[in-house]
């Protein structure tokens, strides 16, 4: 399945299943026909990007790069999501779904599951305001080894059991 067509796949088990942990997301994905890799790319991409899309904002508040923890927990070297293929074909979905006319309830289905949703929820609730607030870069748990062939390979480690 190609991308296009798996960031789809991935709108309606979020929509269709907000109850699912990111696992279970990535479980369902790989039933329906998508890659395990991209599946969970998707989860960790797709949010992010339709809460990036969503929210108004002003340059520099939201960092233009991510970064990834190490089983040792080390960070990796910074990595722009503007080269991130993931993210930018999420975003093109992202702005589609918007210009579409979804409704705000659905639209915050997939955008609600952002760490930077859950920051900026958790700030209001406490009495704050986001008017100059700055995000620090998203941090993902699932180690890529840059240093192996083809842009990398995956851990046997699954990125959500970043306790082992």
């Amino acid at each position: 399945m190609d991308i296009t067509s798996s960031i789809k796949r991935a709108v309606l088990v979020f929509r269709d299943h907000a109850e699912l942990d990111d696992a279970d997301v990535v479980s369902a994905l790989v039933r329906d026909g998508v890659e395990t890799e991209l599946a969970e790319r998707l989860v960790e991409f797709l949010p992010l990007a339709f809460y990036r899309a969503m929210v108004p904002s002003r340059p520099g508040q939201f960092a233009d790069h991510y970064v990834r923890m190490a089983p040792d927990g080390s960070a990796s070297p910074d990595r722009k999501l503007a080269k991130e293929p993931v993210y930018i074909a999420a975003m093109k979905e992202a702005r589609a779904e918007l210009a579409s006319g979804t409704s705000r309830e659905e639209y915050e289905l997939i955008a609600g599951r952002s760490s930077e949703a859950a920051a900026v929820n958790d700030l209001l609730q406490q009495g704050g305001s986001v008017a100059n607030a700055i995000f620090s870069p998203p941090v993902f748990l699932r180690w890529v080894d840059e240093n192996k062939a083809a842009g990398g390979q995956w851990s046997a480690r699954k990125w959500w059991q970043f306790w082992k």
